[in-house]
């Protein structure tokens, strides 16, 4: 507001000192015009009655008479005859001392010699009755009208100026709230919101002057703050969650030596439970009993092994190297590794896949990584359990255009589920690091995002489908090899 009062105040200054000036140029040009025309209507009406007594000079009284009616009928004005030769104390002598003009004549010039004085306005109309050239008519008006109408005028100047001066002020006072006095606080006000935090908050201005411009860049300003602290907030936990991961990672780590500690100490006592066994088998061979007791021991003791075995392969780091892999046995060490898992989740998995060797040309246990990552999310995308189904069949595709290349023979191993399915929106997003559907506790959302780099490696690539409700199908493409040149199996 202070700023409008300002600007007010300065254009109020502008238009009283404009006024001002031009009040002052009116009147001085009014008066000019004023005084031309007494002038000049004193002259004609002085030609008139010079005239008038050059015809009857030789009558004095006829003269003297035409005078008197004039002064009669003219209250304001007094004509008198004059000689400029005359003597000071005659009756002729001419009221201004006129110096030189003593020798006019018959002339143009004469209606010149006019003269203010005394609140007067003098003029001076020769008579041609004498050769001298000294005789003339006075013409002495009042200029009393002319100050009162001059005084008039100047009030209604004055008057006409305040008046206009004041509805300036009005009017920019009005501009002035409208334009700056509102918008102004109200942009210190947003500004204030923005700098406490509040980046959801907009300023709408229907100006399209300088301040509509400041307040949209405002806006836009706002706009990138809250998109700046967006991206801040995500980036933070995004550091937070990968810092979680590492120290994840590290306890794995630690988990990983501890296990393969254990699992070496476990060892001897499984092999002398599995040496008891076959004892007892060789011991009483006909005790159907003793048999099928030490047989069970056996066979459990042996399953022990190999999980124990399956765990250590899968956490020992191998090097990164491409060869041509037996799909099935894949797929089969899968299922030894997380049927336990699976039946915890009230699931079960089934393989399907044709009984001809099937070699894709992959990193063994990256593959072996992805399909383990895959099946895990099929059990917890199942809450009340059911059926997964793990399947391998050779095609021949084309690649998708990001990863080039012509149609060729491919290996496609899928797992499908019959769990709760992804929504649409989510589908497109579920490779991205740190994204996920599960609940707090049950995924960190870099799985995935790991198993889309792994086969990324491998030249292959994923293809998924889910129904919500119904089930997910995450399905992935690896190169096919026709001969195994050399198995890792």
């Amino acid at each position: 507001m202070r700023l409008t009062i300002k600007l007010t105040l300065a254009i109020t200054a502008a238009i009283v000192v404009v006024m001002v000036g031009l009040a002052g140029v009116a009147y001085h040009l009014l008066d000019d015009v004023m005084i031309a025309d007494m002038v000049q209507d004193d002259w004609l009406i002085g030609r008139a009655m010079a005239a008038a007594e050059e015809q009857n000079w030789e009558d004095a009284t006829k003269a003297q008479q035409l005078l008197a009616e004039i002064n009669q009928h003219a209250p304001n004005l007094e004509v008198r005859l004059v000689n400029l030769r005359a003597k000071p104390n005659d009756s002729t002598f001419p009221t201004l001392a006129l110096g030189d003009l003593a020798t006019f004549h018959d002339d143009e010039t004469s209606r010149h010699l006019a003269v203010q004085q005394g609140g007067y306005l003098y003029l001076y109309v020769p008579l041609h009755v004498d050769p001298t050239g000294t005789t003339a008519l006075e013409l002495r008006e009042s200029l009393a009208d002319r100050d009162v109408y001059r005084h008039t005028t100047l009030l209604t100047l004055a008057g006409t100026a305040v008046l206009m001066t004041l509805l300036s002020m009005l009017a920019a006072f009005g501009v002035g709230t409208r334009l700056i006095g509102r918008p102004i606080p109200a942009l210190v006000n947003f500004a204030a919101a923005i700098g406490a935090g509040e980046t959801d908050r907009r300023i709408v201005l229907r100006q399209r002057d300088e301040i509509g411009v400041l307040a949209n860049a405002m806006n836009t300003m706002a706009e990138q703050i809250a998109n700046a602290k967006t991206q801040l907030v995500a980036e933070a936990m995004a550091r937070v969650s990968m810092v979680e991961q590492l120290r994840h990672a590290d306890r794995l780590k630690t988990v990983g030596t501890l296990a393969s500690g254990l699992a070496h100490e476990i060892g001897t006592p499984l092999n002398v439970i599995g040496g008891r066994a076959k004892w007892l088998l060789n011991d009483f061979p006909d005790d159907p009993r003793v048999q099928e007791s030490a047989r069970i021991i056996d066979e459990q003791a042996s399953r022990i092994n190999r999980l124990i075995r399956q765990v250590l392969d899968f956490a020992r780091r191998h090097p990164s190297e491409k060869g041509p892999t037996e799909v099935r046995q894949l797929l089969t060490q899968a299922e030894h590794l997380l049927t336990s898992f699976a039946t915890k989740g009230s699931a079960t998995l089934k393989i399907i896949a044709p009984d001809a060797p099937l070699f894709a040309w992959v990193n063994r246990d990256q593959i072996t990584q992805v399909l383990t990552n895959l099946i895990m999310n099929a059990v917890q995308a199942m809450p009340h359990g059911g059926r997964i189904q793990i399947g391998a069949r050779p095609l021949r595709v084309t690649p998708p255009l990001d990863l080039g290349g012509s149609i060729g023979d491919y290996i496609e191993i899928a797992v499908e589920d019959e769990g709760v399915g992804i929504d649409p929106l989510q589908l497109q997003r579920i490779f991205e690091p740190f994204f996920t559907t599960k609940d707090v506790g049950l995924g960190t959302g870099l799985g995935l995002s790991i198993a889309y780099s792994i086969l990324r490696e491998n030249d292959g690539w994923f293809v998924v489908t889910s129904v919500l409700g119904q089930g997910s199908r995450f399905a992935f493409f690896v190169p096919a090899t026709p001969t195994p040149r050399s198995s890792h199996l």
